[in-house]
């Protein structure tokens, strides 16, 4: 059987990383491997099953970077514009030099919140965002706390590093001016009604939380974590682009074969340009900020909102050149290789994720397999 390694390694992921798993993996559109197991609640005895809702935390940015990417096929706005031009909030950043700060010499530009080379960090702990939680509470929302995140001074003049940070919350923050609606409502009307995802949300319905898989650490005796998810729940209008969305496997795989398609959804209609999706899973980082990014992620670069295999002799990877995806907070991960017109998406619910050690065997597991059928 092509698939016998990786269903094996899948189900010894709950004795070292998991309470349950989802892993589906589709060969153009059609499915190849599909294997749940473990719980989804594993106090109340519920089975992870084809309706359990996962908190996707990060890989909620390649979605929202794509809705963005919609909006540019339709010329609201330019990579090269300054943010703030449509958020005024970013129009006179300073940078952060030692204990003192200084104007910055160039604007934060919309392809830097792409590239997350904005300067903006994940500092979700500075005060000035604290003060607005507090002031507002359950009513606080992303544009709020993006007015506060641009009250700070950047930790380096934009587009000269890498920082994984609060660009993509300020992305979506910019998705809401340029539509003039919330980013959820967003992405319900252009992504997820057309292509048939009922299943993914931010706030999740009070008739579906019975659904939503429960946190647990990631090691041994997997005692229940439910601290990230407890911050999204105090604060239900808080639509972050970078890191709030809910949804189950076979909707987030309904996404990723969109992007497999080069933007159509199954009828062969366009959501977004297959130039667009080229730009996308294109490296877009060079020189000194390239090598840095490499430094943590050996063999990869980093496109608009997700990494992008550039040198697979660096890390062992049995996929393509090209290859590209994302991953979670709780080890949720999705990859898409255009070259083995492959595309794969994996959900679990562990704290923290053990990313760097389970997800790099998923990718040469999955290629492995394919590559036998």
């Amino acid at each position: 059987m092509a698939f016998e390694a990786l269903r094996a390694y899948q189900d010894a992921l709950l004795k070292t990383h998991a309470v349950g798993t989802d892993l589906a993996v589709c060969r153009g559109d059609t499915p190849v491997y599909r294997h749940m197991n473990g719980f989804a609640d594993r106090e109340a005895g519920v089975r992870v099953s084809g309706d359990t809702l996962f908190r996707v935390y990060s890989m909620t940015k390649p979605i929202t970077c794509t809705l963005a990417m919609m909006l540019h096929d339709r010329g609201r706005f330019l990579m090269t514009d300054p943010l703030g031009d449509y958020l005024p909030a970013f129009s006179r950043m300073r940078v952060a030099v030692g204990n003192n700060t200084r104007d910055a010499e160039q604007p934060i530009r919309i392809l830097h919140l792409f590239t997350m080379t904005s300067g903006l960090d994940y500092n979700a702990d500075r005060e000035s965002l604290i003060q607005v939680q507090r002031a507002r509470g359950c009513e606080f929302t992303m544009a709020q706390a993006v007015e506060a995140i641009a009250a700070d001074p950047l930790l380096f003049e934009p587009g000269t590093r890498f920082c994984y940070g609060f660009s993509h919350d300020v992305l979506g923050v910019l998705i809401e001016t340029l539509c003039g609606a919330s980013l959820g409502e967003c992405m319900r009307e252009m992504l997820f009604e057309p292509l048939g995802m009922a299943c993914s949300f931010f706030e999740v319905p009070v008739a579906a939380r019975s659904r939503c898989a429960r946190s647990y650490a990631s090691q041994p005796p997997f005692g229940q974590d439910p601290g990230m998810d407890q911050y999204f729940l105090a604060f239900p209008n808080l639509e972050s682009g970078g890191g709030g969305l809910v949804m189950t496997t076979d909707d987030y795989l309904r996404f990723t074969l969109m992007l497999r398609r080069g933007g159509t959804d199954e009828r062969g209609q366009p959501l977004v340009s297959e130039a667009a999706v080229g730009l996308m899973r294109r490296n877009h980082l060079g020189g000194a900020v390239h090598a840095g990014y490499m430094a943590e992620r050996p063999g990869y670069g980093y496109g608009l909102g997700v990494r992008v295999l550039t040198h697979p002799e660096m890390n062992g990877a049995l996929t393509r050149v090209g290859e590209y995806g994302w991953a979670g907070a709780q080890g949720t991960w999705m990859m898409v290789d255009p070259e083995s017109d492959l595309t794969a998406v994996f959900m679990m619910q562990g704290v923290p994720g053990p990313n760097r050690e389970i997800h790099p065997r998923l990718r040469n597991l999955i290629a492995a397999g394919v590559c036998s059928l």
